[in-house]
């Protein structure tokens, strides 16, 4: 009996101080879950339910004046069930399991260079520029998707070249039984107009289909971006078909 009753004391007490885990432990938490270094700054609350002045990764700043809550019964149940609410009516809803995402009500914005240390792509291209994901509900695991979403690059750039902004972008892309699809388009006025589509699924890969076409007076300046598509067109026109796996 007095086994029990010890048992039970220091379950309630791991429990207990398991629901008043301080904020202060998320920066190394998030270091070990993050592909780069993370700064969180102005940290209080829980871990449960916290907020924060600013989150940077890598010396790029990422959000401001941020609040989170994070069920802790979800993570009992094998699920990481995530609130997150940042600065510009920004939020970010998702439930998280072995193998699959849920998102819903998301409106969430990342500047695309705080992206480089998981996307290598984005170094190698030195890509900039605002991205931003916006979706009522959108579910995905490797066998079935379902939902809707749009991903949009405002103030599109390259290093490479001699040309400050690219242009604004977006991308449409549907779950269906199949798997993904996506469409490409340029929101007005671009240095580079870029159209096309694309398809995903968990056997095959992605499969890119873009056609590029940059503006005459810039198209000696945007030569070196491009040069990844090959050669132009009789009419200037470029064409990236790629797969990924």
């Amino acid at each position: 009996m007095t086994g029990r009753l010890i048992a039970g004391g220091v379950c309630a007490y791991a429990l207990f101080m398991l629901a008043n885990a301080p904020a202060s432990l998320v920066p190394a938490a998030l270091d070990k879950a993050l592909p780069g270094r993370v700064a969180l700054s102005g940290v209080k609350g829980s871990v449960w339910h916290g907020q924060a002045a600013s989150l940077a990764l890598d010396g790029q700043p990422l959000w401001q004046q941020l609040d989170w809550q994070l069920s802790p019964w979800a993570l009992l149940l094998g699920r990481a069930k995530l609130q997150l609410k940042v600065a510009g009516g920004q939020q970010l809803v998702a439930s998280i399991g072995f193998g699959d995402v849920a998102l819903s009500d998301t409106r969430i914005s990342v500047p695309l260079s705080a992206l480089s240390g998981a996307v290598p792509a984005i170094r190698t291209y030195q890509l900039g520029g605002l991205l931003s994901l916006s979706t009522p509900s959108f579910n995905a695991s490797a066998n079935e998707q379902a939902g809707n979403a749009v991903i949009e690059w405002h103030q599109a750039s390259s290093g490479m070249v001699a040309v400050p902004v690219l242009g604004d972008y977006r991308l449409d892309a549907k779950a269906g039984p199949r798997g993904l699809l996506g469409k490409v388009a340029t929101l007005g006025p671009a240095a580079l107009q870029v159209t096309g589509d694309g398809d995903w699924t968990a056997s095959r890969g992605a499969s890119i289909r873009l056609q590029l076409r940059p503006d005459a007076v810039q198209a000696d300046k945007l030569r070196a971006l491009l040069s990844a598509a090959g050669q132009p067109s009789a009419d200037g026109t470029y064409y990236l078909n790629t797969s990924l796996k």
